[in-house]
């Protein structure tokens, strides 16, 4: 292997480094049974870290998971709500505006509309990352991931 690889100059490096700069995230995984760190290039197994196909970015299945975690109350139809805000197409939105309206459901939750039990609508909040309790969150790197299309 050379020695000045993109593999360990960038990649490993910024793993160390995540992993100093956040020191719960080592311990946020620990005893889950999974890992924090892939590499989708070597790794064994799926490539697509069940996506459905190399067009996809967000890892559903374990978004859809961890705010299931984070939101044990809230009904499945206020997750898929969160699911779809949280997945949808920013590709013609500028670059900042599309960071910006991503920042804000992760820092603030996505707002869902449900009906109560007299058919009412409410608005809940789903939560995205717990700050107040990291080791909560559900923390994975990946490199070497494929993504295909625009």
């Amino acid at each position: 292997m050379n020695e000045f690889s993109e593999d360990k100059l960038i990649e490993q490096t910024a793993v160390k480094i995540f992993g100093e700069l956040w020191p719960s995230f080592a311990e946020a995984t620990a005893g889950k049974g999974s890992k924090n760190f892939i590499n989708a290039y070597s790794d064994e197994g799926d490539a697509l870290l069940g996506r459905e196909n190399q067009g996809q970015v967000v890892l559903i299945n374990r978004l859809k998971t961890a705010l299931e975690r984070l939101n044990p109350n809230a009904p499945q139809e206020a997750i898929a709500q969160a699911l779809t805000e949280i997945t949808r197409d920013r590709s013609t939105a500028s670059m900042v505006n599309a960071n910006h309206e991503i920042y804000k459901l992760i820092k603030d939750g996505v707002r869902a509309e449900i009906r109560d039990e007299h058919g009412a609508f409410e608005t809940i909040n789903i939560k995205v990352i717990d700050f107040s309790d990291p080791a909560k969150n559900d923390f994975l790197l990946v490199s070497q991931m494929w993504i295909t299309g625009e």
